[in-house]
């Protein structure tokens, strides 16, 4: 039982972060000189734009990549060692979305140490608030997505209802306050 509830952690971890490293390998292999070039996959719906990203999210904060990969790798091992019994206790549809966003700041994390900066290259162009991103940001944000659902899904019923109206007290007129 707890090998299954560990998997269910463990398994899109490790599937995110293989993906995320096999597919920033093709790209530099197949479309990294010079980056910036465009290969169009699906027109006006999906390109690749293979860029470096030395900041975090929608490009902010540029420039502090290896700060942000100590403080990821921080944070991580904190609510690892911390909360590693509350997670494996929780529901499946809680752990599998924390091993997709776990996948995703580890994948972030390999490239800000081994390059300095994140290799973002899937834009989607019909969608405008999308900037460049890449398998592991797709896996947080997803993951992100699941997690939000479930724990809404797993509060009491009871608290997302509105009490209902106190039924008048005996002998008094309707509408009477």
């Amino acid at each position: 039982m707890l090998l299954r509830r560990f998997a269910s952690l463990l398994v899109p971890l490790l599937l995110v972060v293989g993906l995320d490293r096999l597919s920033k390998w093709w790209i530099h292999e197949a479309m990294w000189d010079p980056p910036g070039q465009v290969r169009v996959i699906i027109p006006g719906w999906l390109e690749l734009t293979p860029i470096r990203n030395t900041g975090i999210a929608f490009g902010m904060l540029q420039d502090t990549g290896g700060v942000l990969a100590l403080v990821a790798v921080v944070v991580l091992g904190f609510v690892a060692l911390r909360s590693w019994r509350q997670v494996l206790a929780a529901p499946v549809l809680v752990r599998i979305p924390l091993g997709l966003i776990g996948g995703g700041a580890i994948g972030n994390v390999i490239d800000r140490t081994q390059l300095g900066y994140v290799t973002d290259f899937i834009r989607v162009p019909r969608i405008w608030l999308f900037q460049v991103f890449n398998v592991s940001d797709a896996a947080i944000v997803v993951g992100t997505m699941l997690l939000a659902f479930a724990l809404w899904r797993s509060e009491p019923r009871a608290a997302r209802r509105p009490e209902p109206a106190a039924p008048p007290p005996p002998g008094a007129a309707p509408g009477a306050e």
